[in-house]
């Protein structure tokens, strides 16, 4: 096993829980703009734990694209096997648990579903798109920026503070700030697993369609 936890992803996620930066929303923006590393350096990380880009044919790739986690899901599957099917569903109830425990608040629920899984996934699913070039900087800023305000919002009690995405035309689910730390801790220890297919379809079955 290789050590990763010098690698830049790693060193990216881990900023995020940053206390000043939950203190002051608005430097987000500046974060990512400054910090988010490029989509060759996210490319190299989730393939050395695990992901496939080969398998990601065109037509895949563009359903790695869109905007919701239900239609990303049949390339997330291709692109990382039973790592996305398998272990990241099984590792995100487990997450949630010890965020809500850590931070003595209740993560929001998707209103559709009841489920509080969808912004994790969302971000798994759009840096996956930005490390293969389908998603833009502009775009996963613009994304990130929405979701991890709201989700600081959320954690401060400061509800009312939440924005919707204005070419979303609604509000995308919020992510906690403490998901991306925690996020790099599930890959780092997929490094060795070794690689499972996952049943791949156009469209998949996600529930947590944000």
């Amino acid at each position: 096993m290789s050590d990763l936890r010098n690698h830049e992803v790693v060193k990216f996620f881990g900023s995020f829980n940053d206390p000043d930066m939950v203190a002051h929303p608005d430097t987000i923006e500046e974060f990512l703009n400054w910090w988010l590393p490029t989509p060759m350096v996210f490319e190299e990380f989730y393939r050395l734990v695990g992901a496939r880009v080969k398998n990601l044919n065109p037509v895949l790739r563009w359903w790695l694209s869109q905007n919701t986690n239900l239609l990303r899901a049949g390339a997330m599957r291709a692109y990382w096997g039973s790592r996305y099917e398998v272990n990241f569903k099984q590792w995100l109830p487990t997450y949630i648990d010890q965020s809500e425990d850590r931070n003595k608040v209740a993560l929001p629920k998707l209103p559709s579903t009841g489920t509080k899984t969808s912004g994790p996934t969302a971000f798994f699913g759009l840096t996956s798109a930005y490390a293969v070039g389908f998603v833009s900087r502009e775009v996963l800023v613009m994304q990130l920026v929405n979701r991890f305000k709201n989700g600081i919002f959320w954690q401060l009690g400061e509800k009312d503070k939440r924005e919707d995405l204005l070419y979303l035309g609604k509000r995308p689910t919020s992510i906690a700030p403490d998901f991306p730390p925690a996020f790099a801790d599930f890959l780092l220890a997929l490094e060795d697993l070794p690689w499972q297919d996952a049943l791949v379809t156009a469209h998949g079955s996600d529930e947590d369609d944000n």
